[in-house]
Protein backbone atom coordinates (compact mmCIF):
# COMPACT_ATOMS: atom_id res chain seq x y z
CA UNK A 1 0.00 0.00 0.00
CA UNK A 2 1.44 3.37 -0.97
CA UNK A 3 2.18 5.94 1.72
CA UNK A 4 -0.43 8.31 0.28
CA UNK A 5 -3.08 5.72 0.90
CA UNK A 6 -2.15 4.92 4.48
CA UNK A 7 -4.95 5.52 6.95
CA UNK A 8 -4.89 7.59 10.13
CA UNK A 9 -5.76 6.05 13.48
CA UNK A 10 -9.34 7.32 13.41
CA UNK A 11 -9.78 6.29 9.78
CA UNK A 12 -8.84 2.79 10.85
CA UNK A 13 -11.20 2.76 13.81
CA UNK A 14 -14.19 4.17 11.93
CA UNK A 15 -13.27 2.21 8.81
CA UNK A 16 -13.77 -1.10 10.62
CA UNK A 17 -17.49 -0.25 10.55
CA UNK A 18 -17.66 1.07 6.99
CA UNK A 19 -14.91 -0.58 4.89
CA UNK A 20 -13.17 -3.22 7.03
CA UNK A 21 -11.36 -4.91 4.13
CA UNK A 22 -9.53 -1.68 3.31
CA UNK A 23 -8.63 -1.21 6.98
CA UNK A 24 -7.32 -4.77 7.27
CA UNK A 25 -5.16 -4.25 4.19
CA UNK A 26 -3.72 -1.16 5.88
CA UNK A 27 -3.19 -3.03 9.16
CA UNK A 28 -1.14 -5.65 7.33
CA UNK A 29 1.32 -2.95 6.40
CA UNK A 30 1.34 -1.05 9.69
CA UNK A 31 0.78 -3.40 12.61
CA UNK A 32 -0.20 -1.95 15.97
CA UNK A 33 -0.87 -4.09 19.03
CA UNK A 34 -0.95 -1.29 21.62
CA UNK A 35 -4.43 -0.07 20.68
CA UNK A 36 -5.95 -3.59 20.51
CA UNK A 37 -4.36 -4.43 23.87
CA UNK A 38 -5.86 -1.35 25.55
CA UNK A 39 -9.20 -1.86 23.81
CA UNK A 40 -9.56 -5.43 25.05
CA UNK A 41 -8.19 -4.69 28.49
CA UNK A 42 -10.34 -1.63 29.20
CA UNK A 43 -13.52 -1.51 27.08
CA UNK A 44 -15.74 -3.91 29.01
CA UNK A 45 -14.30 -3.04 32.45
CA UNK A 46 -15.01 0.65 31.79
CA UNK A 47 -18.56 -0.24 30.77
CA UNK A 48 -19.05 -2.28 33.95
CA UNK A 49 -17.61 0.52 36.08
CA UNK A 50 -20.00 3.02 34.51
CA UNK A 51 -22.86 0.59 35.18
CA UNK A 52 -21.47 -0.55 38.54
CA UNK A 53 -24.78 -0.72 40.48
CA UNK A 54 -26.25 -2.93 37.72
CA UNK A 55 -23.07 -5.01 37.62
CA UNK A 56 -23.26 -5.45 41.38
CA UNK A 57 -26.83 -6.76 41.05
CA UNK A 58 -25.72 -9.05 38.22
CA UNK A 59 -22.87 -10.39 40.37
CA UNK A 60 -25.27 -10.99 43.23
CA UNK A 61 -27.70 -12.93 41.03
CA UNK A 62 -24.99 -15.08 39.44
CA UNK A 63 -22.91 -15.73 42.56
CA UNK A 64 -25.68 -16.17 45.11
CA UNK A 65 -23.70 -14.00 47.54
CA UNK A 66 -25.59 -11.32 49.49
CA UNK A 67 -23.01 -10.12 52.01
CA UNK A 68 -22.03 -6.57 50.98
CA UNK A 69 -18.26 -6.69 51.40
CA UNK A 70 -17.92 -10.10 49.75
CA UNK A 71 -20.21 -9.03 46.92
CA UNK A 72 -18.16 -5.88 46.32
CA UNK A 73 -14.96 -7.92 46.23
CA UNK A 74 -16.44 -10.37 43.73
CA UNK A 75 -17.66 -7.51 41.53
CA UNK A 76 -14.27 -5.75 41.46
CA UNK A 77 -12.46 -9.02 40.74
CA UNK A 78 -15.01 -9.79 38.02
CA UNK A 79 -14.43 -6.44 36.33
CA UNK A 80 -10.65 -6.85 36.39
CA UNK A 81 -10.70 -10.45 35.24
CA UNK A 82 -13.03 -9.64 32.35
CA UNK A 83 -10.44 -7.38 30.79
CA UNK A 84 -7.57 -9.74 31.58
CA UNK A 85 -9.53 -12.69 30.19
CA UNK A 86 -10.19 -10.91 26.91
CA UNK A 87 -6.51 -10.08 26.52
CA UNK A 88 -5.51 -13.68 27.23
CA UNK A 89 -8.12 -14.94 24.76
CA UNK A 90 -6.85 -12.51 22.13
CA UNK A 91 -3.28 -13.72 22.53
CA UNK A 92 -4.15 -17.42 22.65
CA UNK A 93 -6.50 -17.15 19.67
CA UNK A 94 -3.89 -15.31 17.63
CA UNK A 95 -1.27 -17.91 18.56
CA UNK A 96 -3.61 -20.68 17.39
CA UNK A 97 -4.13 -18.84 14.12
CA UNK A 98 -0.39 -18.33 13.70
CA UNK A 99 0.29 -22.02 14.33
CA UNK A 100 -2.41 -22.97 11.84
CA UNK A 101 -0.84 -20.61 9.30
CA UNK A 102 2.51 -22.35 9.63
CA UNK A 103 0.84 -25.76 9.44
CA UNK A 104 -0.85 -24.98 6.12
CA UNK A 105 2.06 -23.05 4.65
CA UNK A 106 0.34 -19.69 4.81
CA UNK A 107 1.81 -16.23 5.20
CA UNK A 108 1.65 -13.55 7.85
CA UNK A 109 3.24 -12.79 11.21
CA UNK A 110 1.94 -13.15 14.74
CA UNK A 111 1.95 -9.36 15.12
CA UNK A 112 -0.24 -8.98 12.04
CA UNK A 113 -2.73 -11.50 13.43
CA UNK A 114 -2.74 -9.83 16.84
CA UNK A 115 -3.42 -6.51 15.13
CA UNK A 116 -6.34 -7.60 12.93
CA UNK A 117 -7.89 -9.76 15.66
CA UNK A 118 -7.65 -6.92 18.14
CA UNK A 119 -9.25 -4.43 15.77
CA UNK A 120 -12.03 -6.96 15.11
CA UNK A 121 -13.12 -6.39 18.73
CA UNK A 122 -14.36 -2.97 17.64
CA UNK A 123 -17.50 -4.84 16.54
CA UNK A 124 -18.40 -5.19 20.24
CA UNK A 125 -18.21 -1.47 21.02
CA UNK A 126 -21.61 -0.57 19.47
CA UNK A 127 -23.17 -3.26 21.66
CA UNK A 128 -21.69 -1.69 24.79
CA UNK A 129 -22.92 1.75 23.71
CA UNK A 130 -26.44 0.46 23.03
CA UNK A 131 -26.56 -1.36 26.37
CA UNK A 132 -25.26 1.71 28.16
CA UNK A 133 -27.96 3.95 26.69
CA UNK A 134 -30.74 1.41 27.16
CA UNK A 135 -29.58 0.72 30.72
CA UNK A 136 -30.39 4.30 31.70
CA UNK A 137 -34.05 3.50 31.09
CA UNK A 138 -34.23 -0.21 31.95
CA UNK A 139 -31.67 -0.54 34.73
CA UNK A 140 -30.47 -3.79 33.14
CA UNK A 141 -26.78 -4.54 32.65
CA UNK A 142 -27.07 -6.73 29.56
CA UNK A 143 -29.27 -6.89 26.47
CA UNK A 144 -29.78 -10.15 24.63
CA UNK A 145 -28.82 -9.72 20.96
CA UNK A 146 -28.98 -13.44 20.19
CA UNK A 147 -31.76 -15.76 18.92
CA UNK A 148 -32.30 -16.91 22.52
CA UNK A 149 -34.20 -13.67 23.11
CA UNK A 150 -37.21 -15.46 21.57
CA UNK A 151 -37.15 -18.28 24.17
CA UNK A 152 -36.63 -16.55 27.54
CA UNK A 153 -38.69 -19.25 29.24
CA UNK A 154 -35.93 -21.77 28.44
CA UNK A 155 -33.20 -19.88 30.27
CA UNK A 156 -30.94 -22.33 32.06
CA UNK A 157 -31.29 -25.01 29.38
CA UNK A 158 -28.68 -26.23 26.91
CA UNK A 159 -30.69 -24.95 23.93
CA UNK A 160 -30.85 -21.48 25.44
CA UNK A 161 -27.09 -21.53 26.08
CA UNK A 162 -26.30 -22.55 22.50
CA UNK A 163 -28.47 -19.81 21.01
CA UNK A 164 -27.24 -17.23 23.52
CA UNK A 165 -23.70 -17.79 22.22
CA UNK A 166 -24.64 -16.41 18.81
CA UNK A 167 -24.90 -12.76 19.79
CA UNK A 168 -25.11 -10.67 16.63
CA UNK A 169 -22.18 -8.44 17.60
CA UNK A 170 -20.08 -11.45 18.61
CA UNK A 171 -20.73 -13.06 15.23
CA UNK A 172 -19.80 -9.80 13.50
CA UNK A 173 -16.51 -9.74 15.42
CA UNK A 174 -15.63 -13.24 14.26
CA UNK A 175 -16.59 -12.50 10.66
CA UNK A 176 -14.01 -9.69 10.81
CA UNK A 177 -11.52 -12.21 12.20
CA UNK A 178 -12.18 -14.47 9.22
CA UNK A 179 -11.52 -11.58 6.84
CA UNK A 180 -8.39 -10.64 8.77
CA UNK A 181 -6.98 -14.15 8.71
CA UNK A 182 -7.82 -14.55 5.02
CA UNK A 183 -6.02 -11.33 4.13
CA UNK A 184 -3.01 -11.87 6.40
CA UNK A 185 -2.39 -15.56 5.73
CA UNK A 186 -3.17 -15.41 1.99
CA UNK A 187 -4.91 -18.77 2.27
CA UNK A 188 -8.37 -19.92 1.21
CA UNK A 189 -11.66 -18.63 2.59
CA UNK A 190 -12.57 -22.16 3.69
CA UNK A 191 -9.42 -22.51 5.80
CA UNK A 192 -9.95 -19.03 7.23
CA UNK A 193 -13.48 -19.92 8.29
CA UNK A 194 -12.29 -23.24 9.73
CA UNK A 195 -9.70 -21.76 12.10
CA UNK A 196 -12.12 -19.10 13.36
CA UNK A 197 -14.79 -21.77 13.93
CA UNK A 198 -12.25 -23.71 16.01
CA UNK A 199 -11.62 -20.61 18.12
CA UNK A 200 -15.36 -20.04 18.50
CA UNK A 201 -15.81 -23.65 19.62
CA UNK A 202 -13.20 -23.14 22.34
CA UNK A 203 -14.90 -19.90 23.44
CA UNK A 204 -18.25 -21.68 23.50
CA UNK A 205 -16.88 -24.48 25.67
CA UNK A 206 -15.34 -22.01 28.14
CA UNK A 207 -18.45 -19.85 28.46
CA UNK A 208 -21.31 -22.32 28.08
CA UNK A 209 -22.20 -22.64 31.81
CA UNK A 210 -22.54 -18.85 32.05
CA UNK A 211 -24.37 -18.51 28.73
CA UNK A 212 -27.20 -20.75 29.88
CA UNK A 213 -28.18 -18.25 32.56
CA UNK A 214 -27.51 -14.91 30.87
Amino acid sequence: MEDSKKMSFWERVLGMYTHPVRVIEDLKQRTNIIFPFLLLLLAQPVYYLIRYPAFLRFTESTSGTHEASELSKLAVNGIIMRGVGLVVGWIVGSLLMFGFTKLIGGQGTLKQLLTVNGYAYLAIIPMLIIMGIAGVFTGELLINFSPSVFIPQLRGTNLYGVLRFFCGFFVWQHVLMVVGFYKVSNTTKAKSILIVLVIMAIEFYMNFPMLKNM
